[in-house]
């Protein structure tokens, strides 16, 4: 089980539903995932779900922790899943 950790943008501009595809995510990812604080320590991915391709957050979130970046709903949940744990894994 590797530790993720979520960041939303902040919504000025959403084309679907983030909380909601965040769940399908979740379901999709079982056990396999720990969803954690951004603040916690031990941090191994970070998800930043945002809802539009301008994806204004990515600026902002450098350094070592790995990222996957989600900028629609259109990929399927399984396989966000797995690019986490590939990404944590490989930390």
């Amino acid at each position: 089980m590797i530790k993720v950790a979520v960041k939303f943008c902040g919504g000025c501009d959403p084309t679907y539903e983030r909380r909601e595809y965040l769940e399908k995510i979740k379901s999709a990812a079982g056990d396999r995932i720990q969803w954690v604080s951004i603040r916690e320590s031990g941090v191994e991915a970070i998800l930043l779900i945002s809802g539009c391709p301008k994806a204004c957050p990515e600026e902002h979130l450098q350094g070592p922790v790995p990222i996957v970046s989600i900028k629609t709903d259109d990929i399927d949940p399984q396989r966000v899943a797995d690019m986490l744990i590939e990404k944590g894994v490989k930390r």
